[in-house]
């Protein structure tokens, strides 16, 4: 113990480390799990968690925008299979955040252009509340990758 004049505030603190670690975790905890709520990611998880693992293309560390601005910044996995668009977060993002596969006739997709770029949003036939935005580059990538399975109208893309 160091006695810089608060001898007594560092007796108590020394031994309180584990109760701020777990009162730190269960803060965490409770935080993604409200992000979850409030953008829409608990909706999405009921009819397209995915239970099993995931075999297709994938790009790591994107970024999505969800509902209420709740904005998923170089924390995304998105993946396409043949079975349809896979999203999941960074693995300390995951409390409140299963892994989804959404399957492809279940989504439909808008090119949106506006005044901070161009952008597709992605609607749901089982979630109509939600909508999911994604740059338009990471958007072309998926949709090259996906082929025939992309939802929607083609698009001559150019940035």
């Amino acid at each position: 113990m160091v006695d810089l004049g608060m001898g007594l505030i560092l007796e108590a603190a020394e031994g309180a480390w584990l109760e701020w670690l777990v009162l730190g975790l269960l803060a965490w905890f409770v935080l993604c799990h409200g992000v979850a709520r409030f953008g829409g990611w608990t909706k999405l998880s009921g009819p397209y968690s995915l239970l099993g693992g995931f075999s297709g293309r994938r790009l790591f560390l994107q970024t999505i925008l969800l509902e209420r601005g709740v904005r998923y910044g170089n924390t995304m996995t998105l993946g396409v299979s043949h079975q349809g668009l896979y999203l999941a977060p960074l693995f300390v993002l995951r409390p409140g955040h299963p892994p989804l596969l959404i399957p492809w006739e279940e989504i439909s997709v808008e090119d949106k252009k506006g005044f901070f770029g161009h952008t597709l949003e992605m609607r749901f036939s089982r979630v109509p509340g939600v909508t999911l935005t994604l740059g338009y580059a990471t958007g072309k990538q998926l949709a090259e990758w996906a082929g025939e399975y992309w939802p929607g109208q083609r698009w001559e893309w150019s940035l």
